[in-house]
């Protein structure tokens, strides 16, 4: 019993730390698994002038699902296989293209990573009211979508703070930045790259015996000089380079912590705020998360 508790308050962490951008680890020798059905819909683009254009009378559309998987090494370092967006197993651009059977079905890419906490409850430098880890990450192509090469190897950086305020809110600030070494352009071989920002205040509530709710508003900017999404041949040329777009993403995540195999159900909306170069997406997510603990682990 006392094992079964202790393994309840552990798992009370384990969610946040598998998918959310933020500065949280697992616990060593657990893991997590998330599915991650995602719907969009985009019924206008905006051109090289930031300037927003309608379709009018539809949208261009998209499900696909993506999956990840999160191991805790040690108490401060956690490793992450992730597929997010990972398979577009449906789409319709017949509203861009006049054709009823087009679509923009496609795999994206894999990326490895590994999350390395150097200030927490459990780091290195142990801290209550401040989270900070660092996270190299590898991009490996595994895109079927040739038409405009999207799958390009990529090394990557990110870094995560959480400022902790209360045992019910904390503040996470987070960096991502990606390099593309290899060029697929003939014409321009100039070095590729993409920055990603985010600014995401938590609160977290109990609200019965090992049930939790969360809430947290994400603002998300990303500047690329890749191209960033598979539906880019969709916009009018010309479409130069960079893109970027901003958007808000309210979620909304509750936790079941005294399950069997804890469980994490998480609901987001993304709306976007302006881009450039870009279809204008809107997109409800479903996000789906198991944990489980080895022997030795989450003791």
């Amino acid at each position: 019993m006392k094992k079964t508790l202790s393994l309840i308050f552990i798992l009370l962490f384990l969610a946040p730390a598998l998918f959310a951008e933020n500065a949280m680890v697992l616990p060593r020798l657990t893991g997590g698994i998330y599915a991650a059905p995602l719907y969009s819909f985009a019924r206008g683009f905006y051109d090289d002038n930031r300037g927003y254009h309608s379709y009018h009378v539809g949208s261009v559309k998209i499900y696909n699902l993506g999956l990840a998987f999160g191991f805790g090494i040690t108490e401060w370092l956690t490793a992450r296989v992730e597929w997010m967006p990972g398979w577009n197993f449906w789409s319709d651009t017949s509203i861009v293209t006049g054709n009823p059977e087009s679509d923009i079905n496609s795999t994206m890419d894999l990326s490895v990573a590994a999350k390395i906490q150097l200030a927490g409850n459990t780091a290195p430098l142990q801290s209550y009211w401040m989270r900070f880890a660092f996270e190299p990450r590898v991009t490996i192509p595994t895109s079927d979508y040739s038409m405009i090469e999207r799958g390009r190897f990529a090394l990557g950086l990110g870094f995560y703070f959480d400022f902790v305020l209360s045992n019910y809110f904390y503040l996470n600030l987070h960096n991502k930045s990606m390099l593309y070494p290899f060029s697929d352009d003939p014409i321009d071989n100039s070095l590729k790259y993409q920055l990603e920002f985010e600014i995401e205040p938590v609160i977290t509530l109990p609200i019965s015996w090992g049930i939790d709710l969360s809430l947290g508003v994400p603002v998300n900017f990303i500047y690329s000089t890749n191209l960033m999404f598979p539906e880019t041949h969709l916009l009018p040329a010309p479409n130069t380079l960079p893109q970027y777009n901003l958007t808000v993403n309210p979620a909304i995540s509750i936790h079941f912590k005294t399950l069997t195999l804890p469980l994490e159900l998480k609901v987001q909306y993304s709306m976007p705020i302006i881009a450039r170069n870009s279809l204008l997406w809107h997109s409800t997510g479903l996000y789906i998360g198991t944990f489980f603990s080895l022997p030795g682990g989450a003791q």
